[in-house]
C-alpha cells in the first residue's frame, strides 16, 4: 500500500511528510535542525580577536572550533621551544602563529 501523496509506503495513522512540509512552510527533505541539537550563541569576533592575541588559540576555542584552537595551542608551545633555542627565528615563528590566530579568529 503506498501513499497517494508522496508515493511511499503507507503511514498508518500519521501525517504524509508532503502535508507537513505545507503546515511548517519548510522545503521538502530538508534537514531538521533539531537533530543537531541546540545551536550555541556566535561569540562576538571582535572579542575573540582579542583573546587570541592574548593567548593564540583561545578565540577558537570560545568560538567552538576545538580543532583549530588546538593546533594553534601546539603551534604556540612549538614555537615558544623555537624562540629558547633559537632566538631570532622562534621570535618570527611566534609573531607569524599569534598574527595567524588572531586573523583567523577575527574572520571567523
Amino acid at each position: 500500500m503506498y501513499c497517494e501523496k508522496c508515493g511511499r509506503l503507507e503511514h498508518g495513522n500519521r501525517p504524509c511528510r508532503d502535508d507537513l512540509a505545507v503546515i511548517y512552510k519548510r522545503p521538502r527533505y530538508a534537514a531538521s535542525s533539531a537533530a543537531h541539537g541546540p545551536r550555541r550563541p556566535q561569540a562576538d569576533s571582535l572579542i575573540c580577536g582579542m583573546m587570541s592575541l592574548f593567548l593564540p588559540g583561545l578565540g577558537q576555542l570560545c568560538q567552538g572550533r576545538i580543532g583549530a584552537g588546538l593546533s594553534c595551542l601546539f603551534l604556540v608551545f612549538l614555537s615558544v621551544i623555537a624562540l629558547l633555542l633559537f632566538w631570532p627565528l622562534g621570535l618570527l615563528g611566534y609573531l607569524v602563529v599569534v598574527i595567524i590566530a588572531v586573523v583567523d579568529a577575527a574572520r571567523a
